[in-house]
């Protein structure tokens, strides 16, 4: 390890435990409760939004695509995420696991890939409460249910940043006025959903389970069905980032993890057997169709409920996401750029950019909002499937850095520990690992045209990594005068070098 690296991770790490102590200063550590809510947002969410699976595959490929990505992705996903929080329980998680199994260079483009996959995950949510919105009440005649998944609707586009404008005002409050709503999001957005699917369960047909073709010959759409699936699951690795401050992470993370796992699964399945019985015309499964078939097929207050829970989801689910990707932008600039940060400064400059009494500054707040508010143009399944695909390089990377982890640091201390030796991680490891790397296949073959560009997502694949490479070199230019982002010296006692 060089001398330059052994200086950034002590950067890192006195960064990771800075942010500890201002984060417990006054805050009671994350239980099982705490934990269960905030992974219901950020695993689940409830049922909204999932109807599009039935527009894209016929009710047996979907059912047979939950259950098997379920237990073949979500499951050693959730493994890793729990082992690696054990050992190394630190805020940022898989970032922070990156940077300590290859060092800060490839760690600061792992943080990059994230927090674009983030940010475009922050705009879908707006989006799909906006399909809600339209769905009921067909507001301004904007809702057209012919549109397809790469249509982008002018009228979805301005309910979307209407949604945003409050969210940036309330972030602008702090992140306790947010955090504290938590629970009553969770339960406010259940509930209808629940209501829905418990209604409905015994008028599920028998087709669901044994149909597998699309009706008029139509073919599955298998990048869309795999991202969206993919994506459902996913969620157990964001669990990690909050490491540092749950209480025995390597007991209260497999607690929660074996609740949530089968609970989503459920959530995922059971809606789409139920909205089956009611409706077997797959094309009406846009966005926001749950909602009118509780409406049509159960009352009015239903879907109501439905509305109402929808949007708060979305809320719930879109806060989550863009609170993320500020705190990893924040986090990188501060370590990289400490003495900027350290400085005093006064005036607007030191409001915008310096103060972060709101967890991050006020500009950076903003600033990823206006980022968010931009990408509501980009088309909703198309955001989807750019998802998966931007941040499919860093999961691949976490699955190889936790083999990576137990051959350099056999003998770290892993409270939670996965079964077997190195050669069951290896084989634990190899279905998420291939099913994302055929999802990107997939994906990156697809030649569908978006705003006129055929082969749309592979060239934003391309333009995100010309982008990355010129921030490394845009970095590098900068680490070479003063030796910027090095000054925080490691010590000893630092444990991500000792261990």
């Amino acid at each position: 390890m060089t001398g330059n690296d052994k200086r950034a991770r002590g950067s890192i790490q006195a960064a990771y435990e800075s942010d500890v102590e201002e984060q417990s200063r006054g805050r009671s550590p994350i239980g099982i409760l705490g934990l269960l809510v905030i992974g219901y947002f950020w695993i689940s969410g409830g049922i909204y939004g999932n109807e599009t699976i039935l527009l894209d595959a016929s009710p047996g490929v979907s059912l047979v695509a939950n259950v098997a990505i379920a237990f073949l992705y979500g499951v050693p996903t959730a493994m890793v995420a729990m082992e690696m929080a054990s050992a190394w329980p630190l805020d940022g998680g898989s970032v922070a696991w990156v940077e300590v199994a290859y060092g800060p260079i490839l760690g600061a483009h792992n943080t990059f890939w994230l927090w674009l996959a983030y940010t475009l995950d922050g705009a879908i949510y707006p989006i799909i409460a906006a399909q809600y919105i339209t769905n009921y009440w067909n507001v301004w005649g904007f809702y057209n249910p012919n549109n397809s998944y790469d249509d982008v609707d002018l009228g979805i586009v301005i309910i979307s940043m209407m949604i945003l404008l409050p969210l940036t005002l309330m972030q602008m409050r702090g992140t306790e006025v947010l955090i504290s709503f938590s629970f009553i999001l969770a339960v406010l957005s259940l509930l209808p959903g629940l209501i829905f699917i418990f209604w409905g369960l015994e008028d599920v047909p028998l087709d669901f389970f044994t149909d597998f073709e699309l009706p008029n010959k139509q073919e599955t759409n298998w990048p869309l069905l795999l991202s969206w699936v993919l994506w459902l699951n996913s969620g157990t690795i964001a669990l990690g980032s909050l490491a540092a401050e749950i209480v025995e992470p390597e007991k209260t993370m497999p607690k929660v993890m074996w609740i949530l796992i089968p609970f989503v699964l459920f959530i995922n399945v059971s809606p789409l057997a139920v909205s089956w019985g009611m409706d077997k015309n797959n094309t009406h499964y846009q966005p926001g169709y749950f909602n009118v078939l509780a409406r049509t097929h159960m009352g009015s207050w239903l879907g109501w409920m439905m509305l109402v829970g929808s949007v708060l989801a979305q809320l719930g689910l879109c806060n989550a996401a863009i609170m993320a990707c500020q705190r990893m932008g924040y986090f990188f600039f501060q370590t990289r750029f400490p003495e900027v940060f350290s400085k005093k400064q006064s005036g607007l400059f030191h409001y915008l950019w310096i103060d972060d009494s709101r967890g991050v500054p006020a500009g950076i707040i903003l600033l990823q909002n206006l980022i968010c508010m931009v990408c509501c143009f980009i088309p909703y399944g198309v955001l989807v499937e750019c998802i998966v695909l931007i941040s499919a390089p860093c999961f691949l990377l976490m699955l190889i850095t936790f083999i990576r982890l137990r051959i350099d640091h056999p003998h770290v201390d892993r409270p939670f520990k996965c079964p077997g030796g190195l050669y069951m991680g290896v084989l634990m490891i190899l279905p998420p690992f291939a099913l994302t790397l055929f999802q990107f296949y997939v994906t990156v073959k697809d030649s569908t045209a978006v705003f006129g560009v055929p082969y749309f997502k592979a060239v934003a694949f391309a333009i995100v990594i010309v982008l990355g490479l010129f921030i490394h070199l845009l970095a590098h230019f900068i680490y070479s005068f003063g030796n910027v982002g090095h000054q925080r010296l490691v010590t000893e006692s630092d444990p991500l070098i000792q261990s």
